[in-house]
């Protein structure tokens, strides 16, 4: 192991292992010809095209640590240094001072601003969690000497652009040399266990024994607490105060610390809550971190009665430690890990065989107890090698790697072993009572203070105001319970799952729950009664089809088939890495997913799988733990306006002072004076505020529902109103998901010459089958005439349609990929696989079927001697881009033959090259420059058995066999549509000068041709996409970057500028995955090139689900607010990533998105958006709305508190409940204008466009409220005010300033109603009108209210002549006058003046700096 001090420094960025000799060499067999604008595709299988089959998506985002393959590293870099030097790293020993040769893997932890800009921790320091060590959710095998980047969830540039997958073999010996010894071991007997420990080892309760000084011991009876923890683990102390823990499932860096329960800070916290009477307690709520530090001394994890977990978001949970009697090995929970690794990051042969041992060290101790807590359904365990808490969700046992010995089952005792560790296998979301959700609410801080409102309230005798606060308050809360309550048993019902299960158990089968399976159990797949999956599983034996929708968003079924064995060789392998394989992806069962069938191994051996995560564990249990505990949204608006309620609390606690000053002048009782000032702070920080700033988003999210666009996330519907760039899927986003066979080409010769050309194109299968013969299958093309070479070449292209894909007939229906689909509905076949098909049973008579395989048959509808038997198929694998068939041919030929169909690139480098036409390039250039999807089809004759009828010899024949000498049989061209809505909804998008990017796994041309069709690129515009070159240029770049019509013109590699002055500046970028993946990595320095190919690229192709996630990081780190709409499985992370994700689906994996629309078009976005910043405005206003009234009645009530007097019990309620909340709701009614502008709404409400004309509008208010005062006091009328009697608070000014104020509340509201250009004119928001009219008139109805009146007297109202009344119309009408001139003239003059000489110059957005310089240099 190398020492520390080599160790490279953190850079933000991860490196590469990939070197640029091998990016040489990738491109060096590309010919100088149309192939080189065709760039490899490492994800699909059809040039030009997406492919939808699953399996490839599966694999990155199913696997549980999919989000990344960096492992939180063991040892920090800074911490490194300290052992380098032998020193400990604390005096309280929060580190540990260990043998630099120890057991632990350092890797760099991230240090740069970029990175710790996210972290938001405030119990811990940055400093800590920068040093502190750590673990990951995975355990992978790997390393890479590259640092951690926890923002970075993809592999590297060799882990995607490499074949990784050739390791075979090495574990099963390993597997295998474990039960040598006992020719009857059994893998669930106690006898194989008995070879490793015993469930309780004498060996080491005699050594635990020895240890405990001579005091008498039982085995079993050990005590668990804290106190014997140095007994039971002598060699390995706890030393570690808290350590740092990596989610790579949700991304998500959470700091953990021990603590010990003191006995003496414990009673000095239950004194201060008693004697606060429980304000301490509310306070020590509120602020948990300091409640730790009042409650427990810090303490090593493994001695800690608790312990303090914080995640980067600074959310903080207080949980126990459980101690529990285990004695088993610490490998029956938690994963071995490997010392040696070559130099892709496997590991090496001697790892596999012989996990590390470290002299000083027991890599796999017994645990005499077992220390664990639980973090958000995750459970923990205390590792006493690393002293730090890991997780159990990787563990694999070694002997699965062994098939034979996997199927046998667990015994009762392993069992029971299990089920300890990993609990019930079930989602089981804990309800909490309704008393627990009850007091979560109520001791919020919001409704704390309605409490202390009411209760302050009442004292001052407002009691019909405290009664109506207090009901308000209480339908509040009951909704919101019920809302709580409705939303986790919807998520329960999507959880929550169990069914009947035989498993086998003690070599008998038995019928349990699904509730009782654990790792290791082996259940029947093919039991009728299972129609969900229980668990995470893999497939032993048989086939099955299955719909992983609920977790994909993928409505295409996918095959699984059974385990082999050398890829079960590399289960442990597998399952260290960041994602499976595809090969092992094929036979792998997620939980949650539909069986659609599952057929037996054979008519004696049921289909069985084999059991390996359960519970929480399992796929589907991460992505629920992901709706549970969803991040916090950082949007600027929601943080500024807890600023704003901070900046108005010091103005009321000011205003506390000044009225507590003036009533102890006024000589005021002492009660009166508190009362008075308290109430003074629900005026300046009115208690509905925070419920205002949602109206305005519930009110859009209703009218997103009307529209089929629902939403999980409420705070992301403003967030939508300030998208900077969307980003789009094509296939099934911009374009129509369903594909329809333009045509075929088929090669046919040229007279008197050996080379052929394409025919025109063939448009139906009846013209195909003109030329085509049955009688042809199997011939020689040599041995033909050109006539019959025509039509064997059209019966093989015929014949591969009908039998290279991996359709399944499941009920009389074809399930599978839609291209297959539409492909084998060409050729108006029928496929089946019922085996009691007469022409089946009679197959079956006259052939020899080799075991294992389930033949199918293809046959014309009508009745026809000529039909196909599908034999074997060899899947679709990603590197390879293509798929191989067997079968054969019943009728006028019996001839045995395989075919192959997959990317024109690949199917052309196997074929005979005399085989190909002469125009092949032209022809696929043609197709996919104009947005086609194209796939080439080839086949051979195989050499059948002596005997004809005997077919078992194809069971062992492999791929390779099947894929060489190829004759080339035509194209299949697929067209694939725009959405109808596409093109104009990209066009308003564009108009607003909105940042469109489409984001597709497809083909590069293709990709272009389509950007361009749909307007998403100017159709004039250059696009300059990148293309291999043979070795690096002057630069040290292995590509180019060529215009895409005119290869000539060239772009700069490093600054990305024209080489020429003649080329035009105005172009975009068309960026392949493996070059983007590769600039990334590779050329990571290049900040400049990284920029600019963010900045100038359009159109991003060839994407794996990784990379397209990692784009949206990428325009993040860029202050892009990014948002994202696609579908499918290769969307998901994208969509979760993105600050707006909209998902174009109707599978529950919707989850993975913010939005969901059901209306499957792009046009849903410019909804979100507009209802976005339709909602984002009127959050302001509304605000702004509050602000105001809180105002209005602060300064009425500060010029009454002069004269020692107060408004009115009932005066409030009319002002609050009648006035002021209607108008609050009905401002927010008004809906989004149906067209976007180009300038963006802003979201910062402590910025001078929201507080110059927010400041002015009080001062205005202020002024004219003094006038109004000071006018009725210079009345023959004047009632002058008794000070300090609250039931007296009749008096010229209170009536005066109260009938004036209620007018200043209704202008102020019409004038902070925005309309254009985000919101529709306030004219047309109807209920609005209706109750502004309706408070005018009502409020200038209480100017003619009699006093003597009851209503006068409930009112508290004096006598005001009708001059002063016409008088306080007429001001009101001019202070209208004066707000609607400030905020069209002044307010905007001094916001400009203000900008002018304070504002800042540039942008604090580093996209808007980019684009400026790009703009200064013409490149725009």
């Amino acid at each position: 192991m190398a020492s520390y001090s080599s160790r490279q420094p953190y850079n933000p960025r991860r490196s590469s292992s990939r070197h640029r000799e091998s990016i040489s060499s990738y491109g060096s067999s590309r010919p100088d010809n149309a192939s080189n604008m065709l760039d490899d595709n490492d994800h699909e299988m059809y040039s030009g095209a997406a492919s939808e089959v699953i399996p490839s998506s599966i694999s990155s985002f199913h696997h549980h640590h999919h989000q990344g393959n960096y492992r939180s590293p063991r040892l920090s870099y800074s911490t490194a240094n300290q052992l380098d030097s032998g020193l400990e790293l604390t005096e309280s020993g929060r580190g540990r001072n260990v043998n630099i040769d120890a057991d632990y893997e350092e890797t760099p932890s991230r240090s740069s601003s970029v990175e710790t800009d996210r972290l938001n921790f405030r119990y811990f320091t940055t400093e800590e969690i920068e040093n502190a060590q750590g673990v990951s959710t995975m355990e992978n095998a790997e390393n890479s000497e590259a640092p951690i980047d926890y923002d970075t969830n993809w592999n590297s540039y060799q882990d995607d652009y490499t074949d990784y997958y050739g390791r075979r073999g090495s574990l099963v010996d390993k597997a295998t040399r474990s039960t040598q010894g006992s020719p009857n071991a059994d893998y669930g007997s106690m006898d194989a266990a008995s070879s490793t420990h015993l469930l309780y080892d004498t060996d080491y309760h005699s050594d635990v024994q020895s240890s405990l000084s001579g005091r008498e011991y039982q085995p079993g009876t050990l005590k668990t607490e804290v106190k014997h923890h140095d007994e039971v683990f002598p060699s390995h102390p706890a030393l570690l105060h808290y350590q740092r823990f990596y989610i790579a499932e949700e991304d998500l860096v959470v700091g953990i610390a021990g603590y010990s329960t003191s006995r003496k800070k414990l009673f000095a916290y239950y004194m201060v809550c008693i004697l606060t009477a429980g304000l301490g307690y509310l306070l020590l709520r509120w602020l948990p971190r300091y409640r730790v530090k009042m409650m427990g001394n810090p303490s090593p994890l493994g001695k800690s009665d608790w312990c303090i977990v914080e995640t980067e978001f600074g959310e903080l949970e207080i949980i126990d430690i459980n101690r529990q009697w285990y004695n088993q090995p610490l490998s029956t929970y938690l994963s071995k890990n490997f010392k040696d690794h070559d130099p892709e990051g496997k590991p090496t042969e001697e790892a596999v065989l012989e996990p590390f041992e470290d002299p000083e060290i027991d890599s796999d101790p017994l645990i005499p107890v077992l220390i664990s807590f639980e973090y958000r359904y995750m459970k923990l365990y205390y590792s006493p090698v690393e002293d730090m808490f890991k997780v159990s969700s990787n563990w694999i046992d070694e002997r699965w790697c062994d098939l034979e010995s996997s199927k046998g089952g667990l015994s009762e005792d392993f069992y029971k072993l299990r089920r300890t560790i990993f609990g019930e296998n079930v989602i089981n979301i804990r309800d909490k009572s309704n008393s627990q959700l009850l007091l979560d609410e109520v001791l919020h801080p919001f409704y704390v203070f309605q409490v202390f409102s009411i209760v302050l309230w009442l004292l001052d005798d407002y009691y019909y105001y405290a009664f109506c606060i207090f009901m308000i308050s209480i339908v509040s809360i009951v909704q919101t319970l019920i809302e709580t309550r409705q939303t986790m048993k919807r998520l329960k019902d999507i959880s929550r799952f169990t069914c009947s299960v035989r498993v086998c158990r003690n070599e008998f089968w038995k019928e349990v729950s699904s509730e009782d399976l654990v790792p290791g159990d082996i259940f029947e797949v093919s039991d009728p009664s299972i129609s969900l999956l229980p668990c995470d599983s893999i497939l032993l034996s048989g086939d099955c089809i299955v719909n992983e929708s609920m977790l994909t968003g993928e409505s295409v079924p996918v095959s699984k088939v059974a385990l082999t064995q050398n890829v079960a060789s590399d289960l442990e392998f597998e399952f260290s890495r960041p994602k499976f394989s595809q090969t092992l992806a094929k036979s792998f069962l997620y939980s949650g997913t539909k069986v659609i069938r599952s057929r037996k191994a054979s008519a004696d051996e049921a289909s069985i799988a084999l059991v390996v995560k359960t519970g929480f564990n399992t796929t589907k249990g991460a992505l629920v733990r992901s709706m549970l505990f969803p991040k916090p949204t950082g949007f600027k608006f929601y943080e500024d306006s807890f600023r704003y309620i901070g900046v108005m609390t010091i103005i009321a606690a000011i205003g506390f002072i000044f009225s507590t000053i003036n009533f102890i002048k006024l000589g005021l009782g002492p009660k009166i004076i508190i009362l008075r000032a308290l109430d003074l702070i629900t005026i300046v920080v009115p208690p509905a505020l925070p419920a205002t700033l949602t109206i305005g988003t519930s009110f859009a999210l209703s009218r997103l529902r009307q529209k089929q666009i629902f939403c999980i996330s409420p705070t992301r519907v403003n967030v939508g109103g300030k998208l900077d760039v969307m980003c789009f899927d094509k296939t099934g986003t911009l374009t129509e998901d369903g594909l329809d066979v333009l045509g075929i080409h088929m090669p046919v010769p040229l007279p008197d010459r050996k080379s052929s050309v394409f025919c025109p194109i063939i448009s139906s299968n009846l013209e195909l089958l003109k030329t085509a013969s049955f009688e042809l299958l199997g011939e020689s093309l040599e041995a033909l005439s050109h006539e019959k070479a025509a039509g064997n070449r059209a019966i093989n292209l015929f014949a591969s349609m009908l039998n290279c894909h991996s359709l399944k007939s499941v009920d009389g229906e074809l399930i599978g990929d839609p291209l297959d689909n539409k492909m084998f509905e060409f050729t108006n076949w029928i496929m089946t696989e019922d085996e009691r098909n007469e022409q089946l049973l009679e197959f079956y008579s006259h052939y020899d079927v080799p075991d294992g395989l389930t033949p199918s048959l293809i046959s014309p509808e009508s009745s026809h001697n000529d039909h196909f038997i599908l034999i074997k198929e060899f899947e679709f694998v990603s590197h390879l881009r293509r798929m191989a068939v067997i079968t054969q041919a019943v009728g006028s030929s019996n001839a045995l033959m395989a075919y192959v169909k997959g990317a024109p690139e690949v199917i052309e480098k196997i074929c005979n090259p005399e085989t190909l036409p002469e125009d092949y390039e032209e022809l696929l250039h043609h197709y996919t420059h104009n947005g086609f999807r194209v796939i080439a089809c080839a086949g051979k004759t195989l050499n059948a058995s002596p005997s004809r009828n005997d077919l078992r010899f194809v069971k062992d024949l492999k791929r390779e066999d099947c894929e060489t000498e190829l004759e080339f049989l035509g194209f299949i061209v697929f067209e694939n549509k725009l959405k109808p809505s596409t093109k104009a909804s990209l066009k308003q998008l564009s108009d607003a000068n909105l940042r469109c990017i489409m984001c597709t796994g497809d083909n590069v041309l293709t990709a272009i041709s389509v950007a361009r069709e749909c307007c998403l690129v100017d159709p004039e515009s250059a696009v300059y996409l990148p293309v291999f070159v043979d070795g690096p240029n002057d630069e040290g770049s292995p590509f180019v970057w060529e215009e895409v019509d005119n290869p000539d013109l060239q772009l700069d590699p490093v600054t990305l500028e024209p080489l020429s002055p003649d080329q035009s500046s105005h172009f975009c970028l068309a960026v392949t995955g493996d070059v983007f993946k590769y600039i990334l990595t590779e050329l990571k320095d290049q900040d400049m090139l990284i920029e600019k190919m963010l900045m100038k690229g359009n159109i991003f192709t060839r994407m794996s689900p990784d990379e397209k996630h990692e784009l949206v990081e990428q325009l993040k780190k860029l202050d892009y607010t990014v948002g994202f709409c696609g579908d499918g499985a290769n969307d998901c992370g994208a969509l979760k990533a993105a600050d707006v994700g909209i998902s174009l689906s109707e599978a529950e994996a919707s989850v993975a998105a913010p939005f969901t629309s059901r209306l499957f078009e792009i046009s849903c976005v410019l909804d979100v958006i507009k209802e976005g910043r339709a909602s984002l405005v009127t959050s302001f206003s509304c605000f702004q709305f509050m602000s105001l009234y809180s105002a209005i009645q602060f300064v009425s009530v500060s010029i009454l508190y002069k004269r020692g007097t107060n408004l009115g019990d009932f005066q409030f309620l009319y002002i609050d409940m009648f006035l002021i909340l209607p108008i609050a709701i009905f401002m927010s009614w008004s809906k989004p204008f149906p067209i976007l502008c180009q300038k963006r709404p802003t979201a910062n409400l402590i910025s001078p466009k929201i507080l110059i004309p927010l400041m002015g509008d009080i001062a205005i208010l202020l002024i004219f409220q003094v006038i109004v005062w000071n006018i009725c006091q210079d009345t023959d009328w004047y009632l002058k005010p008794i000070p300090g009697n609250d039931d007296a608070v009749k008096s010229t000014d209170n009536t005066a300033l109260f009938a004036f104020a209620n007018f200043q509340y209704i202008l102020a509201a019409i004038v902070l109603t925005v309309g254009p250009p985000y919101r529709e004119p306030a004219t047309k928001n109807v209920p609005f009108i209706v109750n502004i009219v309706c408070a005018f008139l009502i409020s200038a109805l209480l100017l003619l209210i009699p006093q003597e009146s009851s209503l006068g007297d409930l009112m508290d109202l004096t006598y005001t002549s009708w001059s002063f009344k016409l008088i306080l119309v007429a001001m009101a009408a001019v202070n209208y006058a004066v707000l609607q001139f400030g905020h069209t003239v002044w307010f905007v003059a001094l916001s400009k003046l203000y900008k002018k000489f304070f504002g800042r110059k540039t942008s604090k957005k580093a996209f808007k700096r980019l684009k400026m310089e790009l703009e200064h240099s013409g490149h725009v």
